[in-house]
């Protein structure tokens, strides 16, 4: 079911197969998922902004979690750079806000820790343009092995752009 502020309340039919429950903070960003199992997502939220995001790996019985860090820039268009894609979720559905609120803040790194505090060997490392309003007009992912200082480790993963218009 829809409130008016277009966030998802008790669950929605993602497709003919599966049905989500979410849970949210009172300012609207998704804190856990659920579908057959008790919880399937969980986010940490922390000054408006995703500081992990979590996922139980239903195949090897144990949960990941994608730290995050943050440019200080203001996400003006509030793109949605946190979404779960094996959970079969486009992101056009977070874009949405069909699963809470965006970052408030503009994303730029996120690695996986799995085990518990085992780091995945990559990051991914992002790249912006913005318009003269500070609107995201393109995202640029590269991945692979960073370390702060050389970012010769990492490769073009995936790119978007974005276009604004004024409404009126």
């Amino acid at each position: 079911t829809m409130k008016k502020e277009l966030t998802v309340a008790d669950g929605i039919d993602i497709s003919a197969v599966k049905t989500f429950k979410f849970s949210f903070t009172p300012a609207g960003s998704d804190t856990a998922t659920a579908d057959e199992h008790p919880a399937i997502t969980e986010q940490t939220i922390e000054d408006n902004n995703v500081l992990a995001w979590g996922r139980y790996d239903k195949d090897h019985d144990f949960w990941r979690q994608k730290k995050a860090t943050y440019l200080e820039k203001v996400n003006v268009g509030q793109v949605q750079t946190h979404w779960a894609e094996d959970l079969g979720m486009k992101r056009w559905m977070h874009e949405a806000r069909l699963f809470g609120n965006t970052s408030v803040n503009v994303l730029e790194t996120c690695r996986w820790w799995n085990y518990g505090d085992e780091p995945a060997e990559k990051t991914a490392v992002y790249d912006y343009e913005f318009d003269a309003n500070g609107c995201i007009t393109k995202e640029t992912k590269y991945y692979g092995v960073w370390n702060e200082t050389d970012l010769t480790g990492l490769g073009p993963d995936d790119e978007h752009t974005f276009t604004w218009e004024k409404i009126k």
